[in-house]
């Protein structure tokens, strides 16, 4: 039953860490903030996509498919193949590069 197991996922969720009541959140990175409004004035991207993009320049040890990603963005191109998991990657890169950014060929 999809329904009891998706209770059953946010029960555990809300489990974790201290009650919510004494959650308050992390203060403002602003320099973060500010690569991410620089990559969104550049390609288009919205904001979620330009905040995930610029999340995933910082991972220290990026999958091959990510790093492909990354490296196509910086060169102003990215190609990727027909398979089902090169479309995926395909669409990512629209996403994440927006209407003005870096190419993507697939």
């Amino acid at each position: 039953d999809y329904r009891a197991r998706r209770q059953y996922v946010i029960d555990a969720i809300n489990a974790l860490g201290g009650p919510n009541e004494a959650e308050v959140p992390l203060p403002p990175d602003a320099v973060f903030a500010a690569k991410v409004d620089q990559w969104m004035q550049e390609t288009g991207a919205s904001l979620g996509h330009a905040a995930l993009y610029r999340i995933l320049e910082e991972l220290p040890d990026p999958s091959a498919q990510i790093a492909s990603l990354l490296e196509g963005a910086r060169a102003g191109r990215y190609v990727t193949d027909p398979t089902p998991e090169g479309r995926w990657l395909a669409e990512l890169a629209r996403r994440l590069f927006g209407e003005r950014g870096p190419a993507v060929i697939s």
